[in-house]
């Protein structure tokens, strides 16, 4: 895949976050590979659609969660790999924020796709949202 292909799914993935939770899981189905990898430090792996949409049903179910606003401030790509590093604003339908967390994703692409995706925040401050508490 070329640099501008990369940029342009990343950024797609991204919008479908912020349209709603359904969008999300589209998402996740349209540019990943199906059995792809995503890491969270300080959690444990996911592997493949399924597991990922589970992921995000939970956080629906216990928090609230319905879209995820995102502020990219940097895109690094260097085929097959890119890296994001960008603002996450977790929000409920009412529009409250769940939590604001920094991340840094790290993707590699395989045949078109997301094959690898690694997360990397602060915990802490993630584990705390994911227990109610919420982080500005």
């Amino acid at each position: 895949m070329e640099r501008d292909e990369m940029k342009t799914m990343l950024q797609a993935l991204i919008d479908s976050w912020e349209t709603g939770f359904d969008t999300m899981v589209d998402g996740i189905r349209k540019y990943t590979t199906p059995d792809f990898l995503w890491r969270n430090n300080g959690y444990p792996d996911v592997r493949g659609h399924e597991a990922a949409i589970a992921l995000f049903e939970g956080a629906r179910d216990q928090q609230g969660l319905a879209s995820i606003e995102t502020d990219v401030e940097a895109f690094i790509i260097d085929p097959p790999y890119a890296a994001i590093e960008r603002i996450d604003r977790m929000k409920r339908a009412d529009g409250s924020v769940i939590a604001t967390l920094p991340i840094v994703g790290v993707f590699r692409f395989e045949n078109g796709r997301i094959a690898y995706w690694n997360d990397s925040t602060d915990s802490a401050a993630f584990r705390d949202a994911a227990n109610g508490a919420v982080t500005h």
